[in-house]
């Protein structure tokens, strides 16, 4: 994780937004504070579903590769690829699906408008 703090680059900045403006929303969703998604601990059931969330919003909303998350997140490659595969299996109930579809939806367009969208005020 303190990895993806250095920021190098205007790609690695990208980046950070990106994980920045996932980590607020599950954590409005969910009630869990980033230190706690990024920590160490397994935590609780709603701990584990609200890093798995994280963790699948990253990949499917932005195209964050399993090994960037985990960088991110201070977890194995392997752990988030298992908790993004959860998130999919959860698919299956319309009700999580229609809520994670427009979860989607909300953070790429919170994103764009954010990041790349308005003018900027110094020119």
């Amino acid at each position: 994780m303190r990895d993806m703090f250095a920021v190098k680059d205007f790609g690695d900045a990208k980046r950070l937004a990106q994980f920045s403006v996932v980590l607020y929303y599950i954590q409005s969703v969910y009630g869990v504070k980033p230190v706690y998604l990024l920590g160490p601990s397994r935590g609780s059931r709603k701990l584990s579903d609200a890093r798995q969330t994280f963790q699948y919003l990253s990949h499917i909303s932005f195209g964050h590769s399993y090994t960037a998350i985990a960088a991110f997140s201070s977890r194995d490659r392997t752990s988030v690829a298992h908790g993004c595969h959860r998130v999919e299996d959860r698919r299956d109930d319309a009700n999580f699906d229609r809520a994670l579809h427009f979860a989607e939806l909300a953070l790429t367009e919170i994103f764009q408008t954010s990041w790349e969208g308005g003018d900027d005020p110094g020119r």
